[in-house]
C-alpha cells in the first residue's frame, strides 16, 4: 500500500503514514518520521495538515500530539503469529459448544453476542450506539467493507440450543504485516457464553488459516483488554505498540 507524505512549512518531507478511513472518520495511519527529522517538526506538520484526523503511531508521537491540544482516542498493542515457525495452539471446544465456519450470511445470529461482548467498563465498549447502528458495523465488517474480504478461516461458536454466542472473523486486510495481512478483526463471545470459548475460536481460526496455508496473523488489541492473555498464550507476539489519536 503506497504510503502519503507529510510535509512542514517549507515543503520537505517530514514522516509518511497511510492514508484511510477508521469509524468513519480519516485516518493517518502507522506515522513514521523521515530520517532525522526532528519531532516537533513532526508535530506542527500533522497540527497544520491532518486536523479532524485520527493519527496513528507510536507513544511518543501520541503523547506530544496531546499534549498539543489532540483528543487520546486508543493505546493498543500490534501483535502478530506467525503460523510457521511453531505448532499452532490447541484448544478443546468449551462444554457444550461447537465451532463451525463463520460467513457473512452470520451477521443476525452473532448480533446479541457482538453487543453484549462490549459492556460499558469494557476499554473496546462502543458508547452511544443504538441495535440498528450496531447491526450495520457487524454487517459491513462482515461483508468486507471495513478492514477486507471476511476468510474462510473464521469461526462462529454455538451453544446446543443453536445460538451463537460467539466468532473469531479474520480478514484480508490489504497490505503487508504487521499492520496488514491476514488479520483477526473480531474476537468476541456472549459473557454467558462458557469460560474457554473465545480461546477455542482463536485456535479453530489459527488451524483453519495454517491448513489453509497463510504466513502469519495479525490483530491489534487495546490496553486494558484482556484477551491480551488469550493472544499471548496463543503465541501472538507484540510488533509494536501504537497511541492513536483525534487532532482538531
Amino acid at each position: 500500500m503506497p504510503r502519503t507524505a507529510l510535509t512542514g512549512a517549507d515543503g520537505a518531507i517530514v514522516a509518511t503514514y497511510l492514508a484511510g478511513t477508521r469509524e468513519g472518520v480519516p485516518l493517518a495511519d502507522d506515522v513514521q518520521p523521515a530520517t532525522g527529522v526532528a519531532p516537533e517538526l513532526v508535530i506542527a506538520a500533522a497540527l497544520e495538515w491532518l486536523g479532524g484526523h485520527i493519527v496513528a503511531g507510536g507513544t511518543a508521537l501520541g503523547e506530544a500530539l496531546v499534549a498539543a491540544g489532540a483528543q487520546p482516542r486508543r493505546r493498543a498493542r500490534v501483535m502478530v503469529r506467525d503460523l510457521r515457525a511453531d505448532p499452532l495452539p490447541h484448544a478443546p471446544a468449551a462444554p457444550g459448544i461447537t465451532i463451525e465456519q463463520a460467513t457473512p450470511g452470520n451477521t443476525d445470529a452473532l448480533l446479541d453476542a457482538f453487543v453484549a461482548a462490549y459492556p460499558p467498563g469494557h476499554p473496546d465498549h462502543r458508547a452511544g450506539g443504538d441495535r440498528p447502528s450496531e447491526r450495520e458495523q457487524l454487517r459491513s465488517l462482515m461483508a468486507g467493507e471495513v478492514i477486507g474480504v471476511l476468510l474462510d478461516c473464521s469461526r462462529l461458536a454455538r451453544e446446543r440450543s443453536g445460538a451463537a454466542v460467539g466468532a473469531a472473523l479474520a480478514f484480508d486486510h490489504p497490505g503487508e504485516p504487521p499492520l496488514a495481512g491476514p488479520w483477526l478483526g473480531e474476537l468476541f463471545r456472549h459473557p454467558d457464553a462458557p469460560a474457554g470459548t473465545g480461546a477455542a475460536l482463536l485456535a479453530a481460526s489459527l488451524a483453519a488459516a495454517g491448513a489453509e496455508g497463510l504466513r502469519t496473523m495479525g490483530l491489534v488489541v487495546t490496553d486494558g483488554n484482556p484477551a491480551l492473555r488469550v493472544y499471548l498464550d496463543a503465541g501472538f507476539v507484540v510488533a509494536r505498540e501504537e497511541f492513536a489519536v483525534w487532532v482538531p
